[in-house]
């Protein structure tokens, strides 16, 4: 697997903090289960239900986080069937990079030269990107790890955010002890999770089955579902 290092840029945060870095460390690298109609995942021994699925996107939240405007801890999978090699990966990655600039979100950290003539462009590679989006009008501050790769033949882009909200007086030093103690182990973690290529099996081989029971979990939820995420 190609991972090209660039140095990260390290920028102060403010927001709470919980001790969850032992969790992130012990997480088992084994396959990382899902349920049978795609209905959960796991992530660092917790369970991940499914929220919306449209359009290739596949939210999912733990249990007791239902309100898609106050949750802490998501995972999304965006899966790209029009990518099939290499440079059209390389280029979902460039876009990525170009939606957090546009939206000046502050990138922490990437692992490529977001140009196209400076990529080796190989249909293994791993592109990953850690963001803060911080806010003044929000009351928190929201961390993405994003990975980006070839899953079953096709792109997929998968991201977990956690967010910290801004609550009490001392709210900027938990934040940045979250940050401090979590941003490298969670990264670790998340860019090694392979639940997005057995997400993306299962889908394959039981397409209709699959999309036919997310299509009636899911049928509820408004054209403009209220857990839609960014898709680079």
């Amino acid at each position: 697997m190609i991972r090209v290092v660039l140095t990260f840029l390290m920028i102060g945060v403010v927001c709470p903090a919980a001790d969850r870095a032992e969790s992130f460390r012990s997480n088992d690298r084994a396959l990382s289960p899902i349920g049978e109609d795609g209905g959960w995942v796991i992530f660092s021994n917790t369970k991940y239900f499914l929220r919306s699925s449209k359009d290739g996107q596949y939210v999912f939240t733990p249990r007791g986080q239902e309100d898609p405007k106050r949750w802490t801890d998501l995972i999304t999978l965006n899966f790209y069937p029009e990518i099939t090699e290499g440079k059209s990966l390389a280029a979902k990655a460039i876009a990525w990079w170009e939606y957090f600039r546009s939206r000046r979100i502050f990138l922490m950290g990437l692992n490529y030269v977001p140009r196209v003539d400076q990529m080796n462009a190989a249909s293994d590679s791993l592109y990953t990107l850690v963001a803060i989006r911080a806010k003044p009008y929000n009351d928190y501050d929201e961390f993405n790890f994003t990975a980006i790769r070839m899953t079953g033949g096709n792109g997929a882009a998968s991201t977990y955010s956690h967010r910290e909200y801004r609550t009490g007086p001392l709210s900027m030093e938990r934040c940045i002890a979250w940050s401090g103690k979590n941003e490298p182990v969670v990264g670790e973690a998340w860019f090694a999770w392979d639940g997005a290529a057995i997400y993306a099996r299962m889908l394959a081989a039981r397409p209709s089955q699959a999309e036919a029971k997310k299509s009636a979990r899911s049928k509820a939820i408004a054209e403009e579902s209220p857990w839609t995420q960014p898709r680079g």
